[in-house]
């Protein structure tokens, strides 16, 4: 009899954290609602699961990225949001973008860093495309690096390597290993 009763202001307990939970995410968020949420109760804590999900990050009035991906699941727990199917654009100070797809990813929901995985691919507006199965976002230096293979193409040359970092901001990539640099020349604009 005790027990049923210790169960059930347990449960009432429960479910008032997560509405509160709820409304406190909604609250804050309003402006940047996503179409659809899941809310479901787990042995390990409380998981989100966002449908068309989409994230800004800004800094000293600016954009740093913007992230898109099919679903996002956050996991309070462990502190990460996991996401599936990213698209993101990283906007740098002379204007210029990165283009980021990746079939997934995982954010430290607590300092923005982010590591994709899976069929990278980095393209501006220049035309060339980096390819790589994973890379890592640091927030706060704002560099991208990776200890895959990577591979850049572009019209004019294609450059291969074991091992990438890039200073974003100040446009700096360093490549390690076996670094292979192919240039084509072209003549007459053909």
């Amino acid at each position: 009899m005790k027990t049923k009763k210790l169960l059930k202001k347990l449960l009432l307990l429960v479910s008032l954290s997560l509405i509160i939970l709820i409304t406190v995410f909604l609250i804050k968020n309003r402006n940047k609602l996503p179409k659809s949420f899941n809310v479901e109760i787990v042995k390990t804590g409380i998981n989100v699961s966002i449908e068309d999900f989409h994230l800004i990050e800004e800094k000293e009035g600016g954009k740093q990225w913007e992230l898109n991906a099919d679903k996002a699941e956050v996991v309070n727990s462990k502190g990460i949001t996991r996401l599936k199917n990213i698209k993101m654009n990283f906007f740098q100070k002379n204007g210029d973008e990165l283009f980021v797809s990746a079939d997934k990813g995982i954010i430290q929901n607590g300092n923005n860093n982010i590591e994709l995985i899976g069929n990278i691919k980095v393209s501006n507006l220049d035309g060339y495309r980096l390819t790589t199965e994973k890379l890592k976002w640091t927030s706060d230096k704002k560099t991208i690096l990776t200890d895959d293979e990577i591979e850049i193409s572009g019209a004019d040359l294609d450059i291969f390597g074991k091992r990438m970092t890039v200073d974003v901001e100040n446009e700096i990539f360093e490549i390690y290993g076996g670094v292979r640099v192919l240039y084509y020349e072209i003549k007459n604009g053909v």
